[in-house]
């Protein structure tokens, strides 16, 4: 009994400490990637050193959770494309191996966001140069995400509408000499701010209308425009050889869509007379003249 007693007492120790080594196992975290096929608008991929700006939601079995100001799993944390990839400012991992999740994405990053349902937005009114491509916002949503390690496909849109003044050589007229009469294109009547909703990449006009310059390209001006409905308003002038032209025009900027007006001048014995052709994309007729 003796020897029992020994025996027992040696065996406490290896016990207890085998006990206290019996502690949960932490499943290892898998780090949230996104992917680098994130597709822009002013070309056809992101440029290095840009940044797009990340929330993500939880949900619970399959209800999609509202987007909040704060306390999603990820507020608006930053993800820079550098070296082919996305890297984000602050580590960013699911909530388990189980857990679905939805995703918003949207640019330019904004350090700031106090409504994630009404996020200032504006254009340049100036879009030469660099204004055009400073203009632009895009927004993009993936739902219903499970757990990968593989990065999450986000494919972002414009949220705003694009508009394209194609002018023609007409009567009298060459691309060159045409080119050369060409003194300045203004977009009138125009809002340049609004606000976006995260949750659903819509943007709402907001303040008082403006004039635009678009940016000036092989053949064309193009000028990003916010969304937004014009009734029988002064849209587009024109100062060519000397004179000015107006032009008025009902028309209805609808995001992610591309709104072409083509402009052919013609010389005549009074001075110029320009005619305007349809918008090409939408299929309605916004034909008519400058006067």
């Amino acid at each position: 009994m003796h020897h029992y007693k020994e025996l027992i007492s040696l065996l406490l120790p290896v016990l207890a400490a085998s006990a206290c080594g019996k502690q949960p196992i932490e499943t290892e975290k898998i780090p949230i990637r996104i992917a680098s096929t994130l597709t822009r608008a002013t070309d056809s991929a992101y440029e290095e050193g840009d940044a797009v700006g990340l929330y993500v939601t939880l949900r619970e079995g399959t209800a999609a959770p509202a987007l909040k100001n704060s306390g999603n799993h990820a507020d608006n944390v930053s993800f820079t494309l550098g070296g082919g990839s996305w890297a984000a400012e602050t580590p960013l991992y699911w909530q388990d191996d189980k857990t679905h999740a939805d995703f918003y994405c949207y640019y330019p990053f904004q350090r700031s966001v106090a409504d994630v349902r009404a996020v200032p937005v504006s254009v340049k009114t100036d879009q030469r140069g660099s204004g055009y491509k400073d203009s632009e916002w895009l927004w993009g949503t993936t739902a219903d995400v499970a757990p990968t390690s593989a990065p999450v496909s986000i494919l972002t849109r414009h949220v705003l509408s694009n508009l394209l003044v194609v002018l023609k050589p007409g009567k009298g007229y060459s691309e060159a000499s045409l080119a050369a009469d060409v003194t300045r294109i203004t977009l009138h009547s125009l809002k340049v701010r609004g606000t976006l909703d995260l949750s659903t990449g819509q943007v709402t006009p907001a303040g008082e209308a403006a004039d635009i310059i678009p940016a000036e390209e092989a053949g064309f001006f193009r000028a990003m425009v916010i969304p937004q409905a014009l009734d029988d308003a002064t849209l587009l002038s024109v100062e060519v050889g000397g004179y000015t032209y107006s032009m008025k025009q009902t028309i209805t900027f609808v995001a992610n869509k591309q709104h072409t007006c083509t402009v052919t001048v013609n010389k005549t014995s009074e001075g110029l007379n320009i005619g305007i052709s349809d918008w090409e994309t939408d299929g309605n007729d916004y034909g008519g003249a400058i006067n």
